[in-house]
Formats: structure tokens, C-alpha cells, sequence
């Protein structure tokens, strides 16, 4: 989310606010951006509140929890609304109830690539500049993470551990197709957080966000940039 103005700061704070919180995944049906996020928006607005507050919306850990995130930058491929991709054209109906969350991810994919229209991967592709200080980077980390069963990269094989550019490389050209549909889903999520937004501030409803007091270990973040981290050479925290 873009950061506010003076002006926009101020006007937040001009009054007495009433919200609920309430993390997206607690939304009806598959607690997703889809059509439950705009009629709770909805309902917001009648009980004339005026703040929707919610956790962290990056990508979790086994655990689940959203203060443990995979990348401070990308968002939860999970809270993707398959929905908006069938409106889009982009997944068959029928996949929705055949499919599983990935494979429907995968499809839709695969349908954008054939026939998104010019300007839907135009979007994208100014997404994937404007990202590029992150992006690449987290779909990488997905991609070898899934290739080693959910392992934190401090236990990859030293090669990759370290971001050495030949094995890296080597990843980028062998797994082309996996690296373009992690982008892809951030694609997504983020054109379908900005229209949640958009709509939430077209009825007056502010979005509180939140985001985690440290930055996960086992995330893209600190195995992109190790440097900026307490870390040995090994990848491991020092022990105090």
C-alpha cells in the first residue's frame, strides 16, 4: 500500500473512528478478496464504522500464522479469489470444484499467457518492473523451497544457500515456467487488494493494516540479502 499525505494523514485522524478486525481469512465461504471482502465492506459501512483492521496478509509458514511470513513484501497466494479469476476469463467454472487452490492457480495461469488481452499483460508486466527489487528474489526462494519439501534454505544444498549465480542460473532456466506463475499470483493478490481497497475507500471504510515485529528467519528476505542480518556463514542465527 501506497503511503499517505500529510493531508491524507490528518484527515484520518480528524475524528473519533469505530472499526472491526478482521483478518480475511475469517471472511464467509473461502475466506479469500472475493465477493465476501466487498459485502463485508458493505456491512461495515451501514453500522457506520469506518475502519476495517486486519493481520498481516503475507505468505505463511506451516503454522500458519500470519506474523511468520515467508516475505515481508509478497502477499497470500491463499487469499486469492479464484472467483475473480473465472470472471476475468482466465480459470473454467468447472475447475473450481474438480481443482485444487494450486492447480486452478496454474490453470488460470496458463489461460493468461493464451489469452489475456493486451492490456491485462501489459499490467502485468509493469507489475513485474516496478517489483523487480523483490520479486524475483521470492520466486526463486518458492520454488526451491517447494523443490526441497519445505526446508528453510538454511539447510539447502551450500550452492543454493549461498546464491551462488551458476546455481542460481541453472534454477531460473530449468524452472522458467514455476518462477513466471509465483509472479503471476502476486500479480493477482495485488491487483485484487487494490480493487478491495478502491472499493473499501469509494464507502468510506478505511483498511488498517499490520505487519510482523521481525522479519522470519526461513523467508526470501534474509536469504536474498543475508548482510542485513545476525546470521553466520552457515545461514543460523548466533547464539547469544
Amino acid at each position: 500500500m501506497s503511503e499517505l499525505s500529510s493531508s491524507e494523514q490528518s484527515a484520518v485522524l480528524d475524528r473519533r473512528r469505530a472499526g472491526i478486525l478482521l483478518h480475511p481469512s475469517s471472511l464467509p465461504g473461502d475466506g479469500d478478496l472475493g465477493e465476501a471482502a466487498y459485502r463485508f465492506i458493505d456491512f461495515l459501512a451501514a453500522c457506520r464504522m469506518s475502519v476495517w483492521q486486519f493481520l498481516p496478509l503475507g505468505p505463511t509458514h506451516s503454522d500458519g500464522s500470519p506474523y511468520s511470513s515467508l516475505s515481508v513484501h509478497a502477499g497470500n497466494q491463499d487469499l486469492i479469489s479464484l472467483d475473480w479469476l473465472v470472471n476475468q476469463g482466465w480459470l473454467d467454472k468447472k475447475s473450481l470444484h474438480s481443482q485444487s487452490r494450486n492447480d486452478c492457480l496454474s490453470l488460470a495461469f496458463q489461460q493468461f499467457q493464451l489469452h489475456a488481452v493486451s492490456a491485462d499483460k501489459v499490467l502485468y508486466d509493469d507489475f513485474c518492473s516496478s517489483h523487480a527489487f523483490w520479486l524475483q528474489d521470492y520466486a526463486l526462494y518458492t520454488v526451491l523451497r517447494n523443490q526441497h519439501n519445505g526446508l528453510p534454505w538454511m539447510e539447502w544444498q551450500d550452492n543454493l544457500r549461498n546464491r551462488e549465480p551458476a546455481a542460481l542460473e541453472a534454477i531460473e532456466r530449468d524452472s522458467a515456467m514455476l518462477i513466471q506463475q509465483i509472479k503471476f499470483e502476486q500479480y493477482v493478490f495485488f491487483r485484487q487488494w487494490h480493487e478491495i481497497r478502491c472499493y473499501a475507500n469509494s464507502r468510506g471504510i478505511l483498511l488498517f493494516g499490520d505487519m510482523p515485529l521481525f522479519v522470519a528467519h526461513d523467508s526470501a528476505d534474509v536469504w536474498a540479502k543475508p548482510h542485513y542480518f545476525t546470521i553466520d556463514a552457515n545461514g543460523y542465527s548466533f547464539k547469544v
